[in-house]
Parts: structure tokens; sequence; C-alpha cells
């Protein structure tokens, strides 16, 4: 599976392009549709991923929709939050005044830990709840992509919603008996690998079970 990562102009999200034999899966929305086409390129675009319902993530969503004519796949939050958009952060998460998700039958939820066979892909979604609500991460052949609850060094803020701070407790201790994955792909910055993650999961624990 070749992996492509586009930056985006809002927040320098990434948004991945993930393509096999001719058919591709996109991981989240938040670079422009034009980056995203070049990215694809002759591949077919056959689903979507949403890891979560943060504006820097899913801010071209239509658009993609529009152009890819694809299903959207997202965890329960996430989709609830697509049909109904209300913010459940503390106000200190900048966002734009234009931002807004049309909700349409491409939308779909998975279920925690239910595994969508594809095309040539199997895709696994974790529920992630504590950076957000509807925080989810993939398992894509073998990939982890873990929007903003992982970074290469770190983790996602868990101060934007009610209880996030033990959602995230809880998000850590389900993460660290994951295995079936090696490289990590993260929703900003640099990517990742199981190793470092196990570390840096362990090291977040016993930070925030201190606190």
């Amino acid at each position: 599976m070749e992996v492509k990562k586009v930056v985006s102009n809002i927040l320098e999200s990434n948004t991945f392009v993930l393509s096999e034999n001719g058919k591709a899966v996109i991981v989240d929305c938040g670079a422009e549709l034009k980056d995203v086409i070049t990215a694809v390129g002759e591949n077919k675009v056959i689903a979507i991923l949403l890891t979560h319902e943060h504006y820097d993530h899913l801010f071209y969503v239509n658009e993609y929709i529009k152009h890819f004519n694809c299903a959207v796949y997202g965890s329960e939050e996430t989709i609830n939050f697509v049909k109904n958009p209300v913010w459940e952060d503390d106000g200190t998460l900048p966002r734009l005044n234009e931002f807004k998700v049309e909700y349409n039958s491409n939308f779909n939820v998975l279920n925690d830990m239910q595994v969508l066979n594809i095309e040539n892909f199997s895709i696994k979604i974790i529920y992630c709840s504590g950076h957000s609500l509807g925080a989810s991460c993939y398992i894509v052949n073998g990939a982890m992509f873990t929007g903003d609850v992982l970074f290469s060094t770190g983790i996602g803020r868990y101060d934007m919603i009610k209880n996030g701070k033990e959602l995230t407790k809880k998000t850590l201790e389900k993460l660290q008996n994951v295995e079936d994955y090696n490289i990590v792909y993260c929703g900003h910055g640099e990517d990742s690998n199981i190793d470092k993650q196990k570390r840096n999961i362990r090291l977040f624990k016993a930070i925030l079970n201190k606190n």
C-alpha cells in the first residue's frame, strides 16, 4: 500500500491518500481538493475516513464527496456532529466562521472495533474519545492513522471537552493493547511507528495518572 501525505493550509493538518491496485482511500479532509486530486492520480477513490470532527480535518469533506462520489466513514459521534454541528469544546479551539458541513447519504457510521473490508483495503476503526468525542484511529492494511489522538512525540489536547482527561486515559489503556500495525501516520507532523507509540502511550499514561 502506498501512502501519500498532503499537508493542509488549515493548521497544517495531514490528509492521507492510500492507494493499491488502482483503488484509493482518503483519511481526513483538511487539505485542498486540488492537492488531493494530484495525490490520488489515476486511482479510483472508494472511501473517505474521518478521524474526528474538528474543522481542520473535516473542512473540505463536501468538496471531496462531490468530486469523488464515494462513501464517507466515521465514528458515531463524528457523524452525529456532521448531522448537528454543535461544538463541545471550551471555546479555545480556533476555527473558521464559514466552516459548514452538509450531511447527506454518503456519510456512514462504523462501530468501535468494526472491520470494513472494501476492495483491496481492510479497515479497522478504534473509538478513541478524549481529544474529541468522536476521535478514532484506523488501522488500514497494517498502518495506523491516529488523527489527533497520538502524535509522533505526544498526544492530542484533552482539555477541550468535558471529561476529556478521563476519556484520554481510557483511550491510552485501549491503544496499549493494540498490536496489529507497524507504521503510524499522525494528524499533524511526522510519522511514527509502533515501538515509539508504545513508549509514547506508557509515558502519557504515567503523566495523566499522576495529575
